[in-house]
């Protein structure tokens, strides 16, 4: 058996596609070389579908970790019939189709180890499970899985093989050595003293005695050149591997007391066999819905014992004792399997059946709708550190989401309008719904009185919500000319702009919400989103980005486009000053210089790096200068850092428009006053204005965002420290005040 603490491994996940497939798609794939420099993951959460489980007992204390799509859930399993969730790692999360693809996880003492894919090895100290601290990150080309002896990490790397890594600093880990192994290179690797033995298309068994000088001792083969190895593990003298390919699924027992010379030992027939873990005389296997228990103590005459059903695809999983721990699609499964032939389910803890829909930031918190797992919120006062804190089921599928006063305002399918006073986010509750027969609802907004919401193929529904308990229908809208499924709704000024999936963007003057009346529509197919700016309307949804011409709603006139590496198709668009951050189906996410609506530009970028799938875009919330993406693998956290120099970052049209600003003292010690007028005749429109403090590097360090402008002294204090709330070091800064796209730049200087 691999012993989780010692040598820290974790069954690889997923099934295996068949080989020639899958070089076919990666081949067809584009990537970008690497992520723009101003674009920066930091954060996730909402993980879905479980992909791999290891345990660990840390101060007398007894933890699983399960791998989720998009995070890392650590349960405390010391009363095994309640696990508890005591925290969840983010992470970016890898492609949902690719089997090759990471987030295979270890623990050793107290070090928790994730093969995140592209993103490479990360290192996590968790000595206090409850915050975890992460110490470091070493680039790999697509991390599958790792394995931890001494002071050496040992990744199976799809696109290398295996990668030895030294850890004794584990602040700055080093690559040292790589042993290549062709494609689709290495899925699992398991290390027992100085072999180690790594799965692919073969398994590899390498000497690892000098980790500088990896060299091949021999390979083992499976009887067919369609079937693959996808899962391997180590009791004794002998490996245990699951395979899949077209003919034949199932495992292998391996007979390597003598490595030069594996053999065969024997062999069974399992409908899509997975995982395995053997300790003592049983294996346990991951089959379909079933959890297969084996006696081994013959490895050459094995034969299963039972097979519990699940109810769900197994994952992956691990056995500790008397408990096997499974990671299933939905949840992680305590099994007590102290009678073999009787086990039996005692702990369930369920992950979220979907990935996130929508989100609305406001203040400190975010509210995310969860699809069947209803209204989520979270403490986004530290993107950095994310804490959910209340919750509200409701009865349908929540999609978008709206705010307005002390209530959140769901489109819950066909389940219509609910209505959640959210006064405590620690406990939201239901106070009042509408419910229209063959209506589903996709997306709202609410302006005033009115929630505006898009309704499929119903088209636009407008609701009175003057009295929140009592919700009730005023007018709908489909739309003629051509098929509608409305999937997204923005309004600004007296029009919605209703985005629907083959019917292009439809413009309906709302004036008069009970004679609502289509004036125009724009492209075909347009499901993406708009961001405007002025008289002026950043799209997507229709292949390019298009800067339009809003001033003449009932026609729209593109001025400009972006045509991207991707199209981008479903997604969202937000702006941010004069920036627009994008996001579609299977794409990267953009940010988009806005200043000049006849001149856009790409100004960042962030690629998944994920051959076979993209990040499936839904919503984009924005805070301060970091972005809230909701995708197929949870909530996503970024944050812009602006343009890499300050001109860039700064770059806006000229006008006549003057503002004043001004910072006292200056230089400064601890704080300086930061004080601003603006012209008489200024109009405020419905703009937001920023504080943006910038080093001299052009990164954005602190932000505070002004939501009341008057024509008299306005100010806000600096008190150094950034965005984090840590102190900033002595030297130059650069204070930049922007409002209705127009700005002042002031130079400041923090003294010691």
């Amino acid at each position: 058996m691999k012993r989780r603490q010692r040598y820290g491994h974790s069954e690889k996940r997923l099934q295996f596609l068949f080989t020639v497939v899958f070089i076919v798609l990666i081949l067809s794939s584009p990537s970008y070389a690497q992520d723009s420099l101003n674009v920066r993951w930091i954060n996730a959460c909402f993980g879905n579908s479980a992909r791999d489980v290891t345990y660990s007992e840390i101060e007398n204390n007894k933890y699983t970790f399960v791998s989720l799509h998009g995070s890392i859930l650590i349960l405390n399993v010391n009363d095994p019939s309640h696990p508890q969730k005591i925290k969840e790692i983010g992470h970016p999360g890898e492609g949902w189709l690719n089997p090759l693809q990471g987030c295979g996880i270890a623990v050793y003492d107290t070090l928790f180890l994730i093969a995140c894919g592209h993103y490479g090895l990360w290192i996590y100290n968790i000595a206090v499970p409850s915050n975890p601290v992460r110490l470091s990150t070493c680039k790999t080309p697509r991390a599958s899985n790792v394995a931890v002896s001494g002071n050496y990490a040992y990744v199976a790397d799809a696109e290398s093989g295996l990668i030895i890594i030294d850890i004794s600093d584990l602040t700055s880990p080093q690559i040292i050595s790589n042993f290549y192994i062709p494609p689709p290179g290495g899925v699992d690797v398991v290390v027992s003293d100085t072999i180690a033995y790594v799965a692919g298309d073969e398994v590899w068994i390498i000497n690892i005695s000098n980790p500088y000088q990896p060299a091949l001792i021999s390979i083992w083969n499976p009887h067919n050149l369609l079937e693959a190895v996808t899962q391997i593990d180590k009791e004794g003298n002998f490996l245990y591997v699951t395979e899949t390919g077209i003919s034949v699924c199932g495992f292998w027992i391996i007979d390597v007391s003598n490595p030069s010379n594996p053999i065969s030992a024997d062999s069974i027939r399992v409908g899509w066999a997975r995982y395995i873990d053997a300790s003592g005389q049983y294996a346990y296997c991951t089959a379909g819905v079933g959890l297969m228990i084996l006696n081994i103590s013959n490895p050459y005459n094995s034969y299963p014992i039972v097979t519990l059903n699940i109810g769900e695809d197994g994952q992956g999983l691990c056995s500790a004792g008397n408990y096997v721990y499974v990671a299933a699609m939905d949840s992680t499964l305590i099994v007590d399997a102290s009678n073999p032939a009787n086990p039996t389910i005692i702990g369930v803890y369920s992950h979220f059946k979907n990935c996130p829909r929508y989100i609305v930031v406001a203040n400190n918190y975010g509210y995310v709708s969860m699809g069947v797992d209803g209204l989520r919120i979270i403490d986004i006062s530290d993107p950095y550190h994310l804490t959910e804190i209340g919750y509200c089921d409701t009865p349908g599928a929540a999609a978008g989401i709206a705010l307005s006063d002390s209530y959140a305002y769901i489109a819950d399918g066909d389940s219509g309008l609910r209505v959640i006073d959210i006064t405590n986010p620690y406990s939201p509750y239901e106070i009042g719904n509408l419910i229209l027969p063959n209506y589903s609802f996709k997306n709202i907004v609410i302006d005033g009185t009115y929630a505006y919401i898009a309704s499929g193929i119903k088209g636009l529904t407008i609701v009175d919500i003057s009295n929140p308990s009592s919700p009730f229908f005023v007018s709908s809208l489909s739309p003629s000319g051509g098929y509608i499924n409305a999937t997204n709704i923005v309004k600004y000024r007296n029009y919605i702009y209703l985005l629907c999936a083959a019917g292009g963007v439809r413009i309906i003057d709302v004036s008069n919400p009970y004679h609502p009346f289509g004036i125009g529509r724009f492209k075909d197919g347009c499901s993406g989103g708009t961001g405007f700016n002025g008289d002026y309307a950043l799209v997507t949804g229709c292949g390019p980005i298009y800067s339009v011409d809003i001033d003449d709603p009932s026609s729209l006139v593109p001025v400009d486009s972006l045509s991207t590496y991707y199209n981008i198709g479903m997604g969202d668009v937000k702006l941010m000053l004069h920036y627009a951050v994008a996001g579609g189906d299977g794409i990267p996410l953009y940010i988009v210089d806005f200043a000049d609506p006849f001149n856009i530009v790409l100004s960042g970028y962030y690629y998944w790096n994920h051959h076979i799938s993209e990040a499936s875009f839904i919503s984009i919330a924005l805070k301060d200068n970091s972005i809230f993406i909701t995708t197929d693998y949870g909530l996503q956290i970024f944050q812009f850092y602006g343009a890499t120099g300050i001109a860039e970052s700064l770059k806006i049209p000229k006008t006549n428009t003057s503002f004043t600003l001004n910072a006292e003292p200056n230089p400064f010690i601890n704080n300086v006053k930061i004080n601003w007028q603006i012209p008489s005749d200024m109009h405020f429109g419905d703009r937001f204005a920023q504080i943006m403090i910038f080093d001299v590097l052009g990164r954005v360090v602190k932000t505070y965002s002004i939501d009341k402008i008057n024509h008299n002294e306005n100010y806000v204090i600096w008190d150094s420290s950034d965005n984090s709330n840590h102190r900033l070091p002595p030297g130059v800064y650069f204070c930049c005040f922007s409002m209705n796209n127009h700005s002042v730049t002031k130079k400041i200087i923090l003294l010691k």
